[in-house]
């Protein structure tokens, strides 16, 4: 400490008058008072970060002085894509042109499998053999009658009236 400053709490002591020095000049910091900059202080807390890493990498990657070649699995950096909204943003414009839809995808399989191609647009799903099962649509009970309205399929005198009564006045009008 200075010599200035342990006078100026003496005489604070010392007199029971008000003081008349501004509060920040009776309290400081040890870092101010012995002369560190807080500028300085994070300097030499980057340099020290700096060492530290550079003592956690300090041996080389084996994989890159070996001679062995290792596959890089089409990965090249000219070829990957961003990931996330940027992609969007980026290849937006890029990606439209390149888009195919289903006949430009079912012309280069033809081009390129011409037998099993034409397959395709012969075979069909047979007819079916089961009768469709028409259900009430009130209860779903197998029914037996239908709405004359609209031709909705109800079960019994009950489903016809909660049918008339509720969703058939709906869709007449």
């Amino acid at each position: 400490m200075s010599s200035t400053t342990t006078s100026l709490k003496r005489t604070l002591k010392t007199s029971s008058t008000a003081v008349t020095e501004p509060r920040s000049t009776l309290k400081r910091s040890a870092r101010n008072e012995s002369g560190i900059k807080a500028e300085e202080v994070a300097k030499f807390r980057q340099i020290n970060f700096q060492r530290t890493l550079d003592s956690d990498n300090l041996f080389e990657d084996p994989s890159k002085k070996s001679n062995i070649k290792t596959p890089d699995f089409g990965l090249k950096e000219e070829k990957i894509k961003p990931v996330g909204r940027a992609s969007k943003r980026a290849l937006g414009a890029t990606d439209a042109r390149y888009r195919k839809n289903f006949e430009q995808r079912r012309h280069e399989f033809l081009v390129k499998n011409p037998n099993e191609g034409y397959m395709y647009d012969i075979v069909t799903a047979p007819s079916p053999n089961t009768r469709t099962i028409k259900l009430c649509e009130t209860c779903w009970m197998a029914s037996t009658l239908k709405c004359a309205v609209c031709n909705a399929f109800l079960c019994q005198k009950k489903c016809y009236e909660t049918h008339k009564d509720l969703r058939c006045n709906k869709l007449v009008r």
